[in-house]
């Protein structure tokens, strides 16, 4: 159980929206706003030089300069151990992975009720992962699809499978796919293939024009739809 002011840093480039997030905040004794911002750059600027640090971060997904997922990671560098909320008008499961992958501790849409928004900020702070049901199911019913991929397919198969939608991939893009696919962060990537995380994203981006595809959720669900 929470039992101190929880000091919350919030971001959000609609200043409507902002004021009415601040609004819910400030009427609750729990939350006291540390920094209210309009971008993910004034975020991490009011981190870096706010003399107390907040506990949570709250930041829209879509903002002009950093999008609410790449603000994340440059958070978790600085407090690897800061709660980070997603909020978000966009109820699809391609996004909050994404968000997974780079650490977020919630995602919560714009359109839940205050008891709700309230109610999932404590289930945060108490250590809890909180997201919309049907969004963690559709997640979990593609892991279990990948991981009967995983079971049963060579880089031969991914090969084959990735044929119809590309011109052939290379064996270090295979190889990637390959990493991708047992749910390997660019990091890791880099790591195991002595690499820098730099090249293995210049990859990822090739592999991506090549599949006429844009995240790595789009590639997972392409070797899913083949393994049904």
């Amino acid at each position: 159980m929470i039992n101190h002011t929880i000091k919350v840093l919030l971001a959000e480039d609609h200043s409507l929206v902002r004021s009415s997030l601040q609004e819910i905040l400030q009427t609750n004794s729990k939350y006291e706003i540390i920094a209210s911002v309009a971008s993910s750059e004034e975020a991490l600027s009011a981190l870096q030089n706010s003399i107390i640090v907040p506990e949570l971060c709250i930041l829209d997904i879509q903002m002009p300069d950093m999008d609410g997922i790449e603000c994340t990671k440059a958070i978790r560098e600085l407090y690897p151990q800061m709660k980070i909320i997603l909020l978000t008008a966009f109820d699809h499961d391609t996004y909050m992975e994404e968000g997974a992958i780079a650490r977020i501790n919630g995602y919560l849409l714009k359109d839940m009720n205050v008891e709700s928004f309230y109610r999932s900020v404590d289930m945060v702070m108490e250590g809890q992962f909180v997201a919309p049901l049907k969004l963690i199911n559709n997640i979990s019913s593609r892991l279990t699809q990948l991981r009967e991929l995983e079971k049963n397919t060579t880089i031969n198969d991914l090969s084959k499978l990735l044929s119809k939608h590309s011109s052939s991939l290379d064996d270090k893009e295979l190889e990637i796919v390959r990493l991708i696919w047992q749910g390997w962060s660019n990091r890791m990537i880099a790591e195991d293939l002595y690499i820098t995380e730099g090249t293995v994203k210049n990859y990822v981006s090739r592999m991506y024009r090549k599949l006429s595809i844009n995240t790595r959720s789009e590639l997972l669900q392409i070797l899913a739809v083949k393994q049904e």
